[in-house]
């Protein structure tokens, strides 16, 4: 009964239960409570145990570091930047035919003008990391250090913050190096609803309360493995100039696709008693398909297309799908090892220190030529990347345009056994085949055409955020690829995260975290 309880809160992001939520009779929560609390004999463990406010249930450690993390941001907001008004507005002045929309002008007005946190909230597609990088510009001259979760979308935030004289690291090895500098003034942090409670607290332990915060993040995404709601609740304990949430979606202009995701981050399930809006949209806009099989059939791919699988394995797991659709491409394949390569791949750059400042993991590409000269190997790629100039001796700029760079990268004395060793070498291959990727890699790609494969096998692994995850990253064109039943069970495991309930019992709990 206890481990269900830490695996709602975790799974559904809340804090507070009903003792009815845990399916089991009252009497038996009761004893299996206070049977676990007794348990726990030491002091320093005393944070596990399970209490109760007004019939509710809560892990007290959760609970406890919710507040703390709420108290610290709601202390930051208190006083705002020196000057910032006056910067803010002359950056404004000179780049206002630059900042697409009034949301995100109102957003770096009022910005840090009374605090020194402020929160970007929006779905996929609204801007949310263009806003940061105009406050990036903003704080151009200060000490600053950008974080997030992966090293993957540590890559991709710098790809997109224009400022070389940033830091940029993961979370973790933040978390794990030693005192922050003292010269440290501004911390961006991308992707936070993927940041734990665990993990914000102790980012939070490191800075001086000066240190000016920016926050970034989509709280329908996939969410943090550990439990995390911080991001989500935030801005129900903050003053109205301390965050925006951005709705103008400039990823799509396709109508039908925007009704479609802000249908599943509606999250409204019913229309009627009988018809599900979800369900119901997907099949006027022709986005499904019970014929799987027809994902395999390359001709209806275009240039930017991507299938994305929730299984490595299996006859629709996504190891399978990139070597069917690349049997497809009828150009010549070249072995190195157990993986096989032809020009005309699609392809998704790792993580290679050797490569730092050039490729970043995650960086999409297209295979143009391969050469093979005794045990070096040469790739001639069109990478969706501008790179003007290489500090590399074994990468060549061959062209680049404000789009993409055509580079040719060669492969020292290529020894098959390093293909998946992830230390800097000059003889690993640094990309991998991506016709098919799974959804959790995808998180911050877009394609402009998304084939989503959900089998019977793989149903289960499908969340809410995982699913809404998948359907944003399609630009213009998407089709799910599912049967009926699977469909209906998927979508009917769909559940709202409101976070009222939450934000009602801290409040009453905690009566000094409301905001006035």
């Amino acid at each position: 009964m206890i481990k269900k309880l830490n695996n709602l809160s975790r799974d559904e992001g809340r804090l507070f239960f009903k003792k009815e939520d845990l399916g089991c009779k009252l009497d038996y929560v009761d004893s299996s409570i206070e049977s676990f609390n007794n348990s726990i004999y030491k002091p320093k463990h005393e944070n596990r145990k399970i209490k109760e406010f007004k019939g509710k249930l809560y892990i007290k450690e959760e609970v406890d570091d919710t507040k703390e993390i709420i108290e610290s941001l709601q202390k930051r907001s208190q006083i705002g930047v020196d000057n910032y008004q006056k910067e803010a507005n002359e950056w404004l002045n000179k780049n206002i035919n630059e900042v697409k929309g009034e949301e995100k002008i109102s957003a770096i007005k009022k910005g840090f003008s009374n605090s020194h946190i402020f929160m970007i909230y929006g779905s996929a597609g609204v801007g949310k990391t263009t806003l940061m990088n105009m406050f990036a510009e903003i704080f151009k001259d200060e000490s600053a250090l950008c974080l997030s979760v992966t090293n993957s979308s540590v890559q991709n935030l710098r790809s997109k913050i224009s400022n070389d004289n940033f830091d940029f690291m993961t979370i973790e090895s933040f978390i794990n190096s030693g005192p922050t500098n003292p010269s440290l003034s501004l911390i961006l942090i991308d992707e936070c609803s993927m940041v734990s409670n665990k993990d914000m607290a102790s980012i939070l332990s490191k800075l001086t309360d000066d240190t000016i915060i920016l926050m970034s993040g989509d709280t329908y995404q996939i969410e943090s493995i550990e439990f995390g709601n911080w991001f989500k609740l935030g801005q129900n304990f903050l003053k109205d100039d301390c965050y925006v949430n951005l709705t103008e979606n400039y990823r799509t202009s396709n109508c039908y696709l925007s009704n479609l995701w802000n249908t599943v981050r509606a999250a409204n399930a019913n229309m009627g008693s009988k018809e599900n809006l979800i369900e119901a949209m997907l099949a006027r806009y022709n986005f499904t398909s019970a014929d799987v099989e027809s994902i395999l059939n390359k001709t209806s791919f275009n240039d930017d297309e991507i299938a994305l699988c929730l299984n490595y394995d299996g006859l629709y797991g996504l190891n399978n799908i990139n070597l069917l659709l690349q049997a497809q491409n009828n150009n010549r394949s070249y072995k190195f090892g157990d993986y096989i390569f032809k020009p005309n791949d699609p392809i998704l750059f790792k993580a290679n220190s050797y490569y730092k400042g050039m490729f970043y993991n995650n960086l999409k590409g297209k295979i143009i030529k391969i050469e093979q000269e005794e045990n070096d190997i040469y790739f001639t790629i069109s990478v969706d990347s501008k790179i003007e100039y290489s500090s590399n001796e074994n990468v060549e700029i061959l062209d680049f345009n404000d789009d993409y760079s055509i580079v040719k990268i060669k492969i020292e004395n290529y020894q098959e056994k390093h293909y998946d060793d992830d230390s800097s070498s000059t003889t690993l291959i640094p990309f991998q085949l991506a016709y098919a990727i799974s959804i959790h890699k995808a998180q911050g790609l877009e394609y402009d055409s998304v084939k989503i494969v959900i089998t019977e096998e793989s149903e289960e692994n499908i969340s809410y955020n995982i699913f809404y995850t998948a359907i944003t990253r399609a630009k213009n064109n998407l089709k799910i690829y599912w049967d009926p039943e699977v469909q209906r069970r998927v979508i009917d495991r769909f559940k709202p995260k409101s976070p009222n309930d939450d934000v009602d019992t801290l409040i009453r709990l905690f009566p000094a975290l409301k905001v006035e």
